[in-house]
């Protein structure tokens, strides 16, 4: 098994942001720390462990999943958590839709749960408009 780390930076160029594009059908993504592990599928002559990449989550703003490729569930959620788009397409390019986040619901769960939180504590400026039991 190999492992490589997904280096976009050379001398003089700097990526910011890039769409990551899984192609090699049978593969799989997981959540590893604050970047994406790629297990590419084990080669079926020889046995031998699939090769590994690595992708830091900061370099990547898009995800384009194209066929049969395997995405964990703890990965969408980092994705998704990041508010990058997963776009899934079939092995030939046809879309078949994408997963974004519902950052509105997101937005206005966090923002109600700080003002339960606060009004526990009793510091709250907003006393009697929030009840603890509606968080």
């Amino acid at each position: 098994m190999t492992t490589d780390t997904y280096s976009g930076d050379t001398e003089g160029v700097e990526t910011f942001m890039a769409t990551l594009y899984l192609t090699e059908q049978y593969s799989v993504v997981k959540i590893e720390g604050e970047a994406l592990r790629v297990q590419f599928p084990a080669e079926r002559v020889s046995k031998q462990a699939g090769k590994v990449v690595r992708v830091p989550l900061n370099k990547v703003e898009q995800v384009m999943v194209l066929g049969d490729i395997t995405l964990t569930t703890p990965a969408l959620h980092a994705l998704l958590e990041r508010r990058i788009a997963v776009h899934y397409l079939s092995a030939r390019g046809r879309s078949y839709g994408a997963l974004t986040a519902d950052w509105a619901r997101i937005v206005a769960c966090a923002w109600r749960n700080t003002r339960c939180s606060a009004m526990s504590r009793g510091d709250s400026p907003l006393r009697g408009s929030v009840s603890p039991a509606s968080c």
